[in-house]
């Protein structure tokens, strides 16, 4: 004797806490949904031996940007074959991203990536005051050249041309 319990059904109703019609603002949809996110655009094959190598090089862009995902390449390598009229059957398309997508997984340690906001401004900062340092310390070998110059006698324009500066730096020096 197989006993089931009655199910009562209702009629489905809308709940209270929504509102229906109502128009939302983009600034109240972004609320709820993270941001999009953006590929990059492949660089299209001329034929079909250059499929192989484009998908890569998109491979690569992707992981550069760490946006680099199976999927993608399989939408990229599809869309290669419509642009290109290739009448190649999904297999042969998805096995050319599977093979693009495991170079880029041998290859990645190899490849740059992209920095992030914060790496990216320690890094101008460390290499503005490495460029500040050499320029002082050129300025300071040429300022020297120019003082021992002019005690041996020669012109203002001699040593300007001669260090390859200007003559109001060189009597700046001078004072």
């Amino acid at each position: 004797m197989n006993r089931l319990k009655r199910c009562e059904l209702r009629e489905w109703q809308q709940p209270i806490d929504t509102v229906p019609d109502r128009l939302y603002t983009i600034k109240e949809l972004g609320q709820h949904f993270p941001a999009f996110v953006k590929f990059p655009a492949p660089q299209f094959p001329q034929g079909k031996k250059e499929a192989y190598k484009m998908l890569c090089r998109h491979g690569k862009r992707l992981h550069f940007e760490q946006r680099l995902h199976l999927e993608q390449l399989i939408a990229v390598s599809m869309r290669f074959n419509e642009v290109a009229g290739n009448d190649e059957g999904i297999r042969q398309t998805m096995r050319r991203a599977i093979s693009a997508y495991k170079f880029a997984l041998d290859h990645c340690d190899e490849w740059p990536v992209k920095l992030s906001a914060d790496e990216l401004k320690h890094s101008r900062r460390k290499g503005a005051a490495l460029t500040n340092a050499k320029r002082s310390a050129d300025k300071e070998t040429k300022k020297t050249a120019a003082l021992t110059l002019k005690d041996e006698g020669k012109s203002d324009i001699e040593i300007c041309s001669e260090l390859g500066i200007n003559r109001s730096t060189l009597w700046r020096w001078m004072r």
